[in-house]
């Protein structure tokens, strides 16, 4: 143990003004900003080995959560070399093997809510991507032949993958069949208006000195109706019209109406293509079978490892308030990929009364890699961790031990056009 004080000691010695502050910040919500190469794997494994130092709470008291394999055998072996043995009694988990390990670990609360097969001597098992397809591909041969989604035949791992999405958002099948129909019942609204002042008079004047007026009239009406499809029109409307008075450059009304207004086969304008929110209540029949088919072979999938973990949780009284006891310390990593799924887990053990919405929760993220949105990265996640707990401390690490300094010159050049980028001047 000497010998890991003694490591303990030299890594922090060794870590900046920022890092400092964080590893000491102990107690509450913390939110860490720290980009590719600012030492984050010593900055977690050192802030574990300190909360032992300085509380009274066991190893196992402590939840690491992470996104690979690899990533939590290196942060394992990072906090080895300063708390030992002991290194082994810490929870360092990827997401998904948390909750399959709180399935697994706990069944007996999932089979009293019905989460399990009670009728059946199997536990729920988890299914891979093959099964995953070989499910969806049945459903999608018994579709009628009018089925929009007719077509998916062709791209069922498309299919699979937009099932994966969705859990991953927490919208259930039925949550997408409202919004379909909703969206549905919006787009029949607007129609009305959309028709008398533009379909009825031509559709968009040709002359450019007219279209302040149709846009406004357009815009007037527009948001006079409810409903969040029509709403975000509405709004982004009042958007590219304020802009277009600023500049008088018809450009951002033009990117609208490519944006918002779709012609049909009789060529009038539409809000938005109708098929595409005919094709979410497809789908939510579609989504609503897989879901059945997992149920009736007693199975779950990858993304149901966090949900089921969340309705355990969320409906066992008993199961919420001991994981609740267990993990009192909680610290997340890579936190701009986490999805709404994983972080509603994390929430729901981190909310005992007894914190006050103050939970020692710390979460280590990149908000630069908002520029990776195509790749799954969110800011939002970041945002949302912000408004989910009260006063969280917010700590940037701006030193980068890795990279040269003109690759950071340019990158920071990049980050700083991110909309809703959190990092401090």
């Amino acid at each position: 143990m000497t010998d890991s004080k003694s490591s303990f000691a030299t890594a922090y010695n060794n870590l900046n003004k920022e890092q400092k502050l964080a590893v000491d910040t102990i107690d509450g919500p913390l939110l860490v900003l720290a980009g590719p190469g600012t030492g984050k794997t010593q900055l977690l494994s050192a802030r574990v080995a300190n909360i032992l130092r300085k509380t009274d709470i066991a190893p196992s008291n402590i939840l690491c959560l992470t996104f690979t394999e690899s990533g939590a055998a290196n942060m394992r072996r990072r906090l080895r070399e300063f708390i030992g043995e002991a290194s082994y009694e810490v929870t360092i988990s990827t997401y998904h093997s948390f909750g399959s390990d709180i399935i697994k670990s706990h069944s007996e609360y999932f089979q009293q809510i019905g989460l399990d097969r009670t009728d059946d001597v199997r536990l729920e098992r988890a299914i891979d991507e093959l099964a995953q397809i070989r499910i969806v591909e049945e459903i999608l041969g018994k579709l009628p032949f009018d089925s929009l989604l007719l077509s998916a035949r062709y791209f069922v791992k498309d299919v699979v993958s937009t099932i994966s999405d969705l859990k991953k958002n927490l919208i259930t099948p039925q949550a997408l069949y409202e919004l379909g129909t909703n969206n549905l019942r919006q787009i029949d609204s607007a129609q009305i208006v959309i028709d008398e002042v533009i379909n009825q008079v031509g559709g968009i004047s040709r002359k450019k000195d007219q279209w302040p007026s149709q846009y406004a009239t357009l815009l007037e009406r527009l948001s006079t109706l409810s409903g969040s499809l029509v709403e975000q029109a509405a709004g982004e409307l009042k958007l590219a019209f304020d802009e277009y008075e600023e500049s008088s450059s018809s450009t951002p009304l033009t990117k609208w109406k490519n944006a918002w207004l779709h012609k049909d086969d009789k060529d009038k304008f539409t809000l938005t293509k109708r098929a595409t929110s005919e094709k979410m209540v497809d789908l939510s029949s579609v989504y609503e079978s897989y879901e059945q088919a997992l149920r009736v072979e007693a199975s779950y999938d990858f993304d149901d490892m966090i949900l089921r973990a969340i309705d355990g949780v969320k409906n066992s009284d008993e199961l919420r308030f001991n994981l609740q006891e267990r993990y009192q310390y909680i610290l997340l990593d890579e936190f701009q990929d986490t999805n709404l799924a994983q972080f509603e887990l994390v929430k729901r053990i981190a909310d005992h009364p007894v914190h006050e919405g103050r939970p020692n929760v710390m979460a280590v993220g990149d908000d630069d890699q908002a520029i990776f949105a195509f790749q799954g990265a969110n800011v939002g996640n970041i945002q949302d961790f912000l408004e989910s707990f009260s006063d969280v401390v917010v700590i940037n690490l701006v030193s980068n031990y890795r990279s040269h300094r003109d690759v950071l010159h340019v990158a920071q050049n990049i980050a700083s056009q991110i909309s809703g980028r959190l990092h401090t001047k």
